[in-house]
């Protein structure tokens, strides 16, 4: 699996992949492309452009918002711009850009440790509920465990 491409897909463009929390976006940049002088990027909260010279090569409004203070970009000389966006929500989204077909992301839950606290209390809770309902029942404490 490419890690350029990871829970995300490749626009020939440009490629991205996330995780729960954050965005990493390779825009694909002409040979020529040696000094950050020659580049425009502009992350906002809703939208990504990043224009070399004269030329757009991404330019559009972010399928969900982003923290575009905590973001942040980087030139690769003549291979690519990588841009680093700090998702506004933990979520997984289905593309970077409104318009472009969904990505073939897969469902995933989420660690435990990256629930917010409130929602992590209500899991702890049902776990600690379930685990007496089996007690009572006289079932394995662990559902995975063999009977």
């Amino acid at each position: 699996m490419d890690p350029a491409t990871y829970n995300g897909a490749d626009r020939g463009a440009y490629r991205w992949s996330q995780t729960h929390s954050d965005l990493d976006v390779q825009v694909v940049v002409p040979a020529d492309a040696v000094s950050c002088e020659d580049l425009v990027v502009l992350i906002k909260a809703d939208s990504l452009l990043v224009k070399y010279g004269a030329r757009v090569l991404v330019d559009g409004k972010l399928t969900h918002a982003v923290k575009d203070k905590e973001s942040f970009w980087t030139l690769l000389p003549r291979q690519h711009v990588h841009v680093q966006l700090e998702k506004a929500r933990p979520r997984w989204w289905s593309g970077l850009l409104e318009g472009e077909p969904a990505a073939d992301v897969p469902a995933r839950e989420l660690p435990l440790e990256e629930l917010p606290s409130e929602e992590a209390m209500l899991v702890e809770r049902l776990r600690w509920q379930d685990l007496q309902k089996r007690q009572r029942d006289g079932r394995p404490q662990d559902p995975q465990a063999p009977a």
